[in-house]
């Protein structure tokens, strides 16, 4: 449970939230933080340790409470348990939870753009020909497919080669947002591995979609530093808007593709990213 309590700790830091608090949690508080910044209505009031706003505190009176980087993890379970009964933070909680939750098939929900509605059109072209043609259909829905070989140019370049071929000519890469967008990035192994499988899929599976990645998340920010680390460079990146139409997490439940396709991924990200990157040295 602990490493789940720091979770959601590091989540409330990572989202900047402010909080609606009050002085009935300033000893939970204290024992989770080393310094607060409080504003009231958007102004700075206050900036110290949680014993010194105990005693500045008059009543109730509710402020807004920004939780910073010095908070301790040894009594976090407390502090944290106490934060998530505030109905904020309940909410804020619930919605980061569903976005985290790795993404089913039948699950998807509303279609947020023309692309996914053609994406899905295939499918349901496919699963009516399977269903009164007798005609053996596989639908296979990849994850951020990277790897050797990859184009790194033009507007649809996908990320990992683009931050690569930008790093190696000493270029800054832009980041759009925060860099805490999460992805099942799938080594492209996995995905050969994938359709040849699809090929010898029993009747069982034919009209079906099914999800295609490692069933892993890596957020772009780490991925950065593990670029700028392996190709030896010290560029920070740039931070521009989020693109509008972007989702912040989009990763992959693949038990469906396990049991009825027999697909079993080897590839991690560390080990995919690791022979991309030696690809692009020598190639680029």
């Amino acid at each position: 449970a602990r490493a789940d309590m720091k979770g959601i700790l590091r989540t409330l830091r990572e989202m900047g939230k402010t909080v609606l608090i009050s002085s009935h949690i300033l000893p939970e508080l204290s024992e989770m933080c080393d310094s607060l910044t409080i504003l009231d209505h958007g102004h700075l009031v206050f900036s110290g340790s949680v014993e010194d706003l105990a005693d500045k505190m008059n009543g109730n009176a509710p402020l807004d409470i920004r939780l910073q980087e010095g908070c301790g993890e040894e009594t976090v379970e407390r502090a944290v348990a106490c934060l998530k009964e505030i109905p904020f933070i309940k909410e804020i909680l619930q919605e980061e939870t569903y976005l985290l939750r790795a993404k089913t098939e039948g699950g998807e929900g509303n279609l947020l753009s023309p692309y996914a509605v053609t994406k899905r059109c295939d499918e349901e072209w496919a699963k009516q020909y399977s269903r009164h043609y007798r005609l053996k259909t596989i639908g296979l829905r990849y994850f951020n497919v990277f790897g050797r070989r990859q184009d790194p140019e033009g507007a649809y370049a996908a990320v990992i080669p683009k931050f690569i071929r930008m790093l190696l000519h000493d270029e800054q890469p832009v980041i759009h947002g925060d860099g805490r967008q999460s992805r099942d990035f799938t080594y492209v192994e996995n995905v050969v591995e994938a359709n040849l499988k699809a090929c010898l899929a029993p009747d069982e599976a034919s009209g079906e979609a099914f999800n295609i990645a490692y069933g892993g998340r890596e957020y772009l920010i780490d991925i950065y530093d593990v670029l700028v680390k392996a190709l030896g460079k010290d560029i920070a990146p740039a931070f521009g808007p989020e693109r509008p139409g972007d989702i912040k997490h989009s990763n992959a439940d693949i038990s469906k593709a396990r049991r009825l396709l027999g697909y079993d991924p080897q590839y991690d990200f560390a080990r995919g990213i690791s022979e991309t990157i030696d690809w692009y040295r020598d190639n680029l």
